[in-house]
């Protein structure tokens, strides 16, 4: 009798122990996009978003402003430093030690918060003129068609462009006409920023600086 009580003991405790193990289990908790962007992601302290993008996705200089981007667009431009589409020796690394999970919810911080305008003088009326009509002898789109009028975006492909910082803008036209950059869809942006000189990439990225 006693040996039955223990081999009856024994199934039970191992039937148990295989229930327990194909239990399922839960996806480890996922950070918050405001954990990521001040330090708490994989690369700890040096990947810390706010070091350079500032408290509060403002940017400064050669650094752009991520307050109020579109999610899917940063999404993208993570993805693209990633995977070595946009090369940058800071944010290739950075983007790579995310996870997809962080990068979503990090996106989704920023494109919460409110965007900050610098109020920087107005540009000449030549970079309006360059930004709303384009040129068409030069067969040169305007900056409108896509971004439209006040900068703001279409989506994923047309980040907002009023109030970055204009030495971030002035550096990634020259990167696309120099073909450093190539993240973009059939070329676009390289294709229109080939035909700007380098005095109207100043006074273009300058004026939208100051729009709005």
């Amino acid at each position: 009798m006693w040996r039955a009580i223990i081999f009856l003991t024994t199934i039970g405790a191992a039937v148990s122990l295989l229930a327990a193990c194909n239990a399922p289990v839960a996806d480890p908790p996922t950070l918050a996009g405001e954990a990521v962007a001040f330090g708490a992601g994989a690369g700890g302290a040096r990947d810390a978003c706010f070091t350079c993008h500032g408290l509060k996705g403002e940017g400064d200089g050669p650094v752009p402003a991520l307050a109020g981007l579109s999610s899917g667009y940063m999404l993208k431009q993570l993805k693209d430093y990633a995977d070595q589409w946009r090369d940058d020796d800071i944010m290739t690394p950075i983007a790579a030690r995310l996870s997809d999970a962080d990068r979503i919810v990090v996106a989704d911080y920023y494109a919460g918060l409110p965007p900050l305008r610098k109020g920087a003088a107005p540009a000449d009326g030549s970079a309006a003129s360059l930004f709303i009509e384009g040129d068409p002898a030069r067969a040169l789109e305007p900056c409108a068609a896509c971004h439209v009028v006040g900068g703001k975006d279409f989506g994923i492909a047309t980040p907002i462009l009023a109030g970055q910082p204009a030495r971030y803008v002035r550096d990634q036209l020259l990167a696309w006409k120099e073909s450093r950059r190539r993240n973009d869809a059939r070329d676009v942006m390289g294709g229109i920023a080939r035909k700007l000189t380098p005095e109207e990439i100043d006074s273009l990225a300058r004026h939208i600086e100051a729009m709005p």
